[in-house]
């Protein structure tokens, strides 16, 4: 079998403030072939064709079929891994979820005539290419370093006025580093005693949730050509979805001399994006 050539254009519609290499990652890696038999090939349909999932890759694939097809594919999920390090440092990560990975419909219609086209078939396919959900918990019992600390280092240099509105300028308007006077920033962790320099340590917590999906959304037309040639024409749209939310906490011993109890670090993120593309395809 051989393809003789698949054409692409992408265009899109994204609602984000920022694009990074993690999202990059992120929203390019595929977790999911789609329906069951796909799943078990590896993914390896898209020249075989007769495969409501392989439509977005290959339409000429909804010109194979033969009769009309109802394909739906549901994937629960559960799962869940803990540790705990020697110094009774502890972390936990859990997935459980119910979705629905892949629904598939193709209508088969055969010409019953003499001419060379055998069938023209119509197919339309949703498939849940990426599963974001998940939940994280990590746990330090005593650390030496703080985030405090980090945000101190990044701030040197930089005057109040000109600090990172999501981090260093949060950690200076609530106290958490202070100009040392010398153009740099120290946490508040740190203090002198008896001619010393001392820190407090603290324990850290952090609480990580993720939900969400990317979806593709294809419909094809395609055609059986004396069942030796197969040409399709496909028109596919791309969601993803994604919120992320993570709870940063540190606490410092109870009564320490630095006089910090704790503090909690809030982050979210929302994404939403749309694309659009459409492919021609030929199977032989």
């Amino acid at each position: 079998t051989i393809i003789i050539g698949i054409i692409a254009i992408l265009t899109g519609i994204e609602v984000s403030n920022a694009q990074t290499l993690l999202e990059a990652a992120r929203y390019s890696r595929q977790t999911n072939n789609g329906s069951a038999r796909a799943t078990a090939m590896g993914g390896a349909f898209t020249a075989l064709g007769g495969e409501p999932t392989s439509l977005s890759k290959n339409p000429a694939g909804v010109g194979v079929f033969r009769n009309t097809e109802l394909s739906i594919t549901l994937a629960p999920t559960i799962g869940k891994t803990t540790s705990t390090t020697e110094l009774g440092d502890a972390n936990s990560a859990k997935r459980n979820s119910f979705q629905m990975d892949n629904l598939g419909f193709v209508m088969a219609f055969p010409t019953y005539g003499n001419s060379a086209l055998k069938y023209f078939n119509i197919g339309v396919n949703y498939t849940n290419v990426n599963n974001f959900n998940n939940e994280a918990k990590r746990i330090v019992g005593t650390s030496p370093t703080s985030m405090t600390h980090v945000w101190a280092t990044q701030s040197n240099g930089i005057a109040p006025e000109n600090l990172d509105n999501l981090s260093t300028e949060l950690a200076y308007n609530t106290y958490l580093i202070n100009p040392d006077g010398a153009g740099g920033y120290f946490s508040v962790l740190d203090y002198a005693s008896n001619g010393e320099n001392i820190t407090d340590p603290v324990s850290q917590t952090e609480k990580v949730r993720e939900k969400g999906y990317q979806a593709d959304y294809n419909v094809s037309f395609g055609a059986n050509i004396d069942d030796k040639w197969y040409v399709g024409l496909g028109i596919s749209a791309q969601q993803v979805s994604y919120r992320h939310t993570s709870l940063y906490r540190e606490a410092a011993p109870l009564d320490a001399p630095s006089g910090l109890d704790y503090y909690d670090y809030y982050t979210w993120e929302h994404n939403d994006a749309v694309g659009a593309n459409f492919s021609l395809g030929v199977i032989y």
